[in-house]
């Protein structure tokens, strides 16, 4: 979840991604030592919603604490009350910013033209209701491959 605020406090727009955490692992696992590691497949996942009741609760709680800029609110909510319950709260951008700007709500841009010349924001016309898949691969080369 991440709630973006401007220079002056006041709620620019928020995102609500929920993630999926099961189906990332190859099943696969070693032991190093007395440790049982999984080996992951490299993907991540998630869906961008909306969600009203968790998008009015995180805003608040983003103005009781005095944010500017960029939230990152971690929750789960109880199956039983529906009541949100925050595990972690990161006053930086998020990993997940690149897929947020995907969908339309760009909060580097928002917040750097916030802050250096002074534009107001109202809410952001972002997409929802679609699947966002993260996959991280690296590439080792020689410098001399690149020349």
């Amino acid at each position: 979840m991440g709630v973006i605020s401007d220079f002056n406090g006041k709620v620019i727009d928020s995102i609500v991604m929920r993630r999926k955490l099961i189906g990332l692992s190859l099943l696969n696992s070693f032991k190093l030592g007395l440790r049982k590691y999984e080996v992951s497949t490299g993907y991540s996942q998630g869906f961008i919603i909306k969600d009203d009741g968790i998008q009015s609760f995180c805003e608040s709680l983003a103005l009781d604490l005095g944010s500017v800029g960029p939230l990152n609110i971690q929750l789960r909510i109880d199956e039983k009350t529906g009541e949100p319950y925050v595990f972690e709260i990161h006053p930086r951008f998020s990993g997940t910013t690149p897929i947020r700007a995907d969908v339309g709500l760009n909060e580097v841009d928002i917040l750097l033209r916030n802050k250096l010349f002074s534009e107001s924001f109202d809410r952001q016309n972002y997409r929802y209701d679609v699947a966002a898949i993260r996959a991280f691969e690296h590439v080792i080369v020689p410098i001399e491959d690149l020349v």
